[in-house]
């Protein structure tokens, strides 16, 4: 059995192969939009690595026209059928050379959100509900699992807190509404979250271009913007404790409100993450929201295990929904 999972990112590529009882791990960075070479160089570490390939699961937020590329499968997979976004180009080829069906997991779909959730203040803007909802659907699994509680009727606040930060609320199966770090909510390694939308136009308008100003709030902020550095080792460091507190305080922050999306109604906070490996860090987010609810964390980054996760439930042939 050989299940490649595909986490396409800005600036990198994160990959994962199951095969024969081991999982090995390989990260390719992007200079540009994916190339002819990038698929070469990961054709030719899927053959060094394993005699053949039965699944591809790959992930991103489609467009609401792309939807109907799919074949949809039960409780989050839809079964490739024509390459759309770059990700998923990467994944139908790669499928097509090892004759091994490919599948998107837990796209993003309007549908799972509450309408209200949209409403940005703003008619002209809507707020975003961003790709990474898939680790919700693991994470929800998992602890839905362990509690012996059926996952349809789960409620949980999630906090997935890797080098991106999504934290949100889930019920009934799916995301509900979520704040990801690329647009708001706390900072994260290197994205602002939530700014004051007045200096926020300042820092616009002094930019050279749009490509500089992203640059600026989505790879030059966060804990790297204060510190020069996105390792979590340095938040011991003595100087480093202001932003440490502030990070903590706007985690728990956004925590409470989406306990507040639930109406207090929840069955746990899951915490899960990279960050979660400093733990005095994780220590502090639950001390500010354990009076919400039980805290349970899922150290680690989630998102390659929830991709495999779905490839073993492509094989197991998950009843198709026509």
């Amino acid at each position: 059995m050989g299940i490649l999972a595909i986490y396409p990112q800005t600036s990198h590529l994160q990959l994962a192969l199951e095969a024969a009882g081991r999982r090995v791990f390989k990260e390719i960075s992007l200079a540009g939009p994916l190339s002819g070479a990038v698929e070469r160089e990961i054709a030719r570490w899927l053959k060094d690595s394993t005699d053949s390939l039965q699944v591809i699961v790959t992930t991103r937020p489609p467009a609401p026209t792309d939807l109907q590329e799919f074949k949809p499968v039960t409780e989050g997979l839809l079964r490739k059928t024509e390459a759309a976004g770059a990700g998923l180009q990467l994944a139908h080829r790669l499928g097509v050379k090892f004759n091994a069906p490919a599948y998107l997991f837990d796209p993003v779909s309007e549908g799972h959100f509450d309408r209200k959730a949209f409403v940005s203040g703003t008619p002209e803007i809507s707020r975003p509900q961003g790709g990474g909802s898939f680790i919700f659907t693991y994470l929800a699994r998992l602890e839905a699992e362990k509690r012996g509680i059926p996952f349809q009727t789960a409620r949980f606040v999630i906090a997935n807190l890797d080098s991106e930060f999504l934290i949100g609320a889930f019920k009934k199966g799916a995301a509900v509404d979520a704040a990801h770090s690329s647009e708001e909510g706390p900072f994260s390694l290197r994205q602002s979250g939530t700014l004051p939308y007045d200096a926020l136009l300042d820092l616009c308008s002094a930019a050279a271009d749009k490509e500089e100003a992203l640059r600026r709030v989505n790879e030059e902020s966060g804990l790297f913007g204060y510190l020069g550095t996105e390792d979590l080792a340095q938040l011991a460091a003595p100087q480093a404790a202001p932003i440490k507190e502030a990070l903590v305080y706007q985690i728990a922050k956004e925590i409470g409100a989406y306990a507040g999306v639930l109406k207090g109604q929840l069955d746990a906070i899951i915490l899960g993450g990279e960050l979660l490996q400093e733990k005095t860090l994780a220590a502090a987010i639950k001390e500010r929201v354990e009076f919400l609810g039980d805290v349970v964390f899922y150290p680690g980054a989630q998102s390659l295990k929830a991709l495999l996760a779905a490839g073993r439930r492509a094989l197991q042939n998950e009843t198709l929904l026509s």
